[in-house]
């Protein structure tokens, strides 16, 4: 009877100490999925928040845009060409940041809504880029880039290494846009592809002339360099 009264207690010991791992892992589990959860939406939040940011600066900038179409334009061509580079230099660092937030998986409604804004700012910097090129002469070449984000498109990571290598050595002179050519939350999209009769990925606009597939840097830098009056001295590599 001892024997048995002996090994009841052992169970109720082993019982309990599986109810008690049990408990703790499943409250370990929950606590890391809760963590997960709020800092998916402070990440949100936070991006958010930039964005709304980004939206009135490039408010401004349409404003900006206006103003310069409209009257005396070679008088504020010192102011224009100051925003201009000032917007391209937080455009940049907006592009780094939500490349780290792409790279993190993030593909919360909250995030495709900060992406469309984002190509909207991008968007509206190329077309401002272009007023200024056209009104003041600014130095500048603007290129579209449209790419893939499917893991079977290889070419496009390859030409986004090209290109960020073609930017590192031209700076401001180069202006890169880059538009993801599957998503469809954004109208301007198509209709460039439509302006551009763009039907594959890599393509690339360099002003006016299109690349189709995978281009060298050399093909680019060429077609880069062929627009600048005054030739950087990184068109001589």
């Amino acid at each position: 009877v001892w024997e048995d009264t002996k090994m009841v207690e052992e169970r109720k010991i082993s019982y309990k100490r599986h109810l008690i791992a049990f408990l703790f892992t499943a409250g370990v589990f929950t606590i890391g999925l809760l963590l997960g959860l709020l800092l998916t939406r402070e990440r949100t939040s936070y991006l958010e928040d930039i964005a709304d940011k980004e939206k009135l600066g490039y408010e401004s900038l349409q404003l900006q845009y206006i103003y310069l179409t409209s009257v005396a334009q070679e008088k504020n061509c010192q102011a224009l060409i100051s925003t201009l580079d000032q917007s391209t230099d937080n455009l940049e660092v907006s592009r780094k940041r939500l490349e780290n937030y792409i790279a993190d998986g993030s593909t919360t409604q909250g995030f495709e809504l900060i992406k469309r804004n984002y190509i909207l700012s991008e968007l509206r910097l190329w077309l401002f880029a272009k007023t200024a090129r056209d009104t003041c002469d600014v130095e500048n070449v603007r290129v579209l880039y449209f790419y893939s984000n499917d893991p079977k498109d290889t070419e496009s990571r390859t030409q986004g290494v090209i290109l960020t290598n073609l930017k590192d050595s031209l700076k401001d002179k180069l202006l890169i846009f880059s538009l993801d050519n599957d998503f469809m939350d954004e109208p301007m999209i198509d209709i460039l592809k439509s302006t551009y009769s763009i039907t594959d990925t890599p393509t690339i606009i360099v002003e006016d002339k299109k690349f189709i597939g995978l281009t060298t840097k050399e093909d680019l830098i060429s077609a880069i360099c062929s627009n600048f009056k005054v030739k950087p001295k990184e068109c001589s590599i």
